[in-house]
């Protein structure tokens, strides 16, 4: 794990709006475990099964319903690097609040690139050029789409944060 300070985001549990915060990851070089807590003040250890892929909570009565309200967050934040710039908010996307996650990063010619994250995996990046936005994908999935509407709200929040 990369990130250096605890890392705070939404997410609903039991259809409450909480604040989730990944405090440390505990564990060996093989198998690794996230501590986190949240705003109600449950805490507990997450990991994910090999088999299945599934996030599952190791100590807690109530883990499954809070490993569910981490299921899509907690894989973009294991390589999240906390000094680097990072920004999440929520988007609608069906009817659904789903959290976005904004990383720094740095493109194949070694320029600043901004990568979008949500729903677990990597969506699109944006690059700057002079003062206009470059909204670009490396997925190889065929089906794959960016989101329009969503790519000009992030472009919105960047201008707005750097």
């Amino acid at each position: 794990m990369i990130a250096t300070s605890p890392i705070e985001f939404p997410v609903t549990v039991k259809g409450k709006q909480l604040q989730a915060t990944l405090i440390a990851e505990e564990g060996t070089a093989i198998d690794f475990a996230y501590r986190v807590a949240f705003s109600d003040g449950y805490q507990d250890l997450f990991a994910f099964d090999e088999e299945s892929g599934r996030l599952y909570g190791v100590e807690g009565e109530e883990q499954a319903i809070y490993a569910a309200a981490l299921e899509n967050d907690l894989s973009i934040l294991i390589n999240l690097d906390t000094k680097k710039f990072y920004y999440v908010f929520q988007h609608v996307i069906g009817n659904e609040p789903i959290n976005i996650w904004i990383k720094e990063g740095i493109d194949e010619h070694y320029a600043p690139a901004y990568q979008v994250y949500y729903q677990q995996h990597y969506q699109f990046e944006l690059h700057q050029a002079g003062n206009h936005w470059i909204v670009s994908s490396r997925s190889k999935d065929p089906d794959h789409f960016i989101d329009e509407v969503l790519a000009e709200r992030i472009k919105f929040v960047l201008d707005s944060l750097l």
